[in-house]
């Protein structure tokens, strides 16, 4: 996705321009190649973009490392999508929005840790 570690700031080397995405038309072939990838990060990993991008994608893994199943590859990767969009959420948010959603996140997981064998601790009450 051309960025250096999972902090790096979004550039627009990943993000297609709006005229290719409304123009984009499966049949007429892929969205992009390898060497100008890119991915619909506003639109969601079912896109018809992303789903061309994911194909895309997972032809050029498996021909590097062809032990690999496909339908893994492009599990993985639709995974991927969904991260990196939360991802591209979360880096336009301003500082309090960011702790906002930080301390809801944290809220969560300490809910989810209280969980034994599927109860949730509230249920005893």
């Amino acid at each position: 996705m051309k960025r250096t570690d999972d902090d790096a700031p979004f550039t627009g080397a990943i993000l297609p321009h709006e005229p290719l995405l409304t123009e984009f038309n499966p049949r007429r072939g892929p969205c992009c190649t390898m060497e100008n990838f890119t991915v619909d990060i506003f639109g969601t990993p079912k896109s018809q973009w992303n789903i061309s991008a994911t194909k895309i994608f997972t032809s050029d893994f498996v021909a590097h490392h062809p032990n690999c199943n496909e339908y893994t590859i492009a599990k993985a990767f639709t995974t991927h999508l969904r991260s990196l969009k939360h991802a591209f959420k979360r880096a336009g948010l301003d500082d309090a929005a960011l702790k906002a959603h930080q301390k809801d996140n944290r809220r969560k997981e300490h809910k989810h840790s209280v969980c034994t064998g599927g109860m949730v601790f509230e249920d005893y009450l």
